[in-house]
């Protein structure tokens, strides 16, 4: 709901002069009023903190490509003690959900005083920083009720889309091919949206199989990079775990030190070019015995990623399944869709699946009222527990096949 209302009035289908078909048009405001300055700049600074931060670097990937102009994002709190460069014929670009952010509010009157035009992005209607901006947009994603912000980064996301298009439209940067698919991929996005959210139960699951890691690395690259920011703040904010992001090609420098047997790595695989550098990733992580949380889209478009991703990855996407027929052993043992034969689950798992792991697998089998002793066999060693309904970390009665 939140994409359709900062859509709403934005992106409109018009009829062509011909009369025989329609076709996209981005609408704003901000840009009519000021469009000659803003085509004319060569230079845009993007100022923001927390969130819309992690916003403004997608921000900054969107303009460039489609507008092809230099962005620098930069903290709100680090641009105004940092006598930075701003010349008149450069654009500052502000973003706050609430629109009252301190630190924005003094990055906004120092470009003010070097003479930059200040464009705001932000949700507080009638706040300090839209009153202060020259000119802007508000998102309209309505009121944020808990400290994680959530649909606010989505709006913001949302608006910055929307100005890189209008803006490359009117510079000629964009093709009509390009502009008129990306328009409609917008509008489809709140129907894709409500396909993720449709797999809530099936996410609560996954979760709770990872409740108990103190520690979490976030892999992204590209656009997902930015994301992959955005959900480590998140599971800080909310979980106070320690999580933090990176961008996946830098594990190597250092970062892949720290990854030991039993540490949760989310993976953002998301963008068909990038996806074998990903699955490279993977690979590095998986070596070091982590376990991978893959989001990802629908279907796996090769053997190699199906090879790499059905041991431990977990696809969460937008699809019914993802890579149907090749589901992680997480996943599969969550589900419970192993076959049952003469009261027996047999449910393939890896090699470094931990006794918690074990243990939680354990509950969901007696949960699901299964015949008193339910072996688990693990393949790659070829041993078999014996399990009965005692507590689940009493493993007894050990035997080899």
């Amino acid at each position: 709901r939140c994409m359709r209302d900062c859509m709403r009035g934005r992106i409109v289908r018009v009829r062509d002069y011909s009369g025989n078909g329609e076709h996209y048009e981005v609408h704003l405001s901000a840009l009519k009023n000021f469009k000659a300055k803003l085509i004319r700049a060569r230079h845009v600074i993007i100022v923001a903190c927390g969130t819309s931060w992690h916003a403004g670097l997608i921000g900054k990937h969107l303009i460039e490509q489609m507008c092809r102009i230099r962005v620098e994002v930069e903290y709100a709190s680090e641009f105004r003690y940092s006598n930075p460069v701003v010349e008149k014929d450069d654009v500052v670009i502000a973003i706050s959900q609430s629109g009252e952010t301190a630190d924005t509010l003094a990055a906004i009157q120092l470009a003010k005083e070097k003479g930059a035009l200040v464009f705001g992005i932000v949700n507080g209607v009638g706040s300090s920083i839209a009153r202060e901006t020259d000119t802007g947009i508000y998102i309209h994603v309505g009121p944020e009720i808990g400290v994680a912000s959530t649909k606010a980064f989505t709006g913001q996301v949302t608006v910055l889309a929307m100005l890189a298009l209008a803006l490359g439209n009117a510079l000629g940067t964009i093709s009509e091919e390009e502009y008129q698919q990306t328009c409609h991929e917008l509008t489809v996005i709140p129907d894709k949206i409500n396909q993720i959210l449709e797999q809530n139960d099936r996410i609560k699951e996954l979760s709770a199989m990872f409740a108990d890691r103190h520690n979490a690395l976030y892999l992204g690259r590209g656009f997902n990079y930015p994301v992959a920011l955005e959900g480590a703040l998140k599971l800080k904010e909310i979980s106070y775990i320690n999580s933090f992001a990176i961008a996946a090609g830098e594990l190597k420098h250092g970062t892949i030190a720290l990854i030991e047997p039993g540490t949760l790595v989310v993976t953002l695989a998301t963008q068909d070019f990038l996806y074998e550098k990903m699955l490279s990733n993977i690979q590095e992580v998986k070596a070091r015995g982590a376990h991978v949380l893959s989001i990802a889209i629908p279907g796996v478009p090769t053997q190699n990623s199906i090879n790499i991703l059905q041991e431990d990855g977990i696809c969460v996407s937008a699809g019914s399944a993802c890579a149907k027929g090749h589901r992680s052993h997480t996943l599969t043992a969550m589900n419970l869709s192993p076959e049952v034969m003469d009261g027996t689950f047999r449910i393939s798992l890896c090699r470094d699946t931990t006794e918690t792991e074990l243990d939680m697998l354990v509950e969901i089998i007696k949960m699901e009222n299964c015949q008193k002793k339910a072996p688990l066999c693990k393949g790659g060693s070829a041993k078999r527990w014996g399990i009965d309904t005692t507590p689940p970390s009493k493993i007894k009665d050990f035997c080899h096949l």
